[in-house]
């Protein structure tokens, strides 16, 4: 994701209205999310990131919280709930840099790193 975005953004794909718009086309083609978030609502976002910087964005990690298995016996990640419902609450209230603060870790450390 991160590369992808920096990717688009270094290129001025997204002041370029043609260019945007075909971008905006092949990534709500191929991409699904559930029954309730159609295309027109995720280029409607596409659209209104437009001034988007790479520096505007932190890139985090959800808090694992441990390992489990499903009832069907697969296996799945549990997330830390007080954690995860503090992460949801600062991307909600637009306070991620005083999640950042609380928890330094969750941040994707570099400009390209996913370690």
């Amino acid at each position: 994701m991160r590369s992808t975005m920096s990717e688009l953004l270094s290129k001025g794909t997204t002041r370029d209205v043609v260019k945007f718009g075909k971008v905006v086309k092949a990534i709500t083609s191929n991409l699904t999310v559930d029954d309730s978030w159609d295309n027109d609502e995720i280029r409607n976002l596409a659209f209104s990131l437009r001034d988007l910087g790479t520096g505007d964005v932190h890139f985090v990690t959800a808090p694992l919280g441990r390992y489990d298995f499903t009832p069907e016996g697969e296996s799945i990640v549990r997330l830390a709930p007080k954690k995860s419902a503090a992460l949801f609450r600062a991307v909600k209230n637009d306070e991620i840099e005083s999640y950042l603060k609380k928890y330094p870790r969750a941040e994707l450390p570099g400009k390209t790193s996913i370690n």
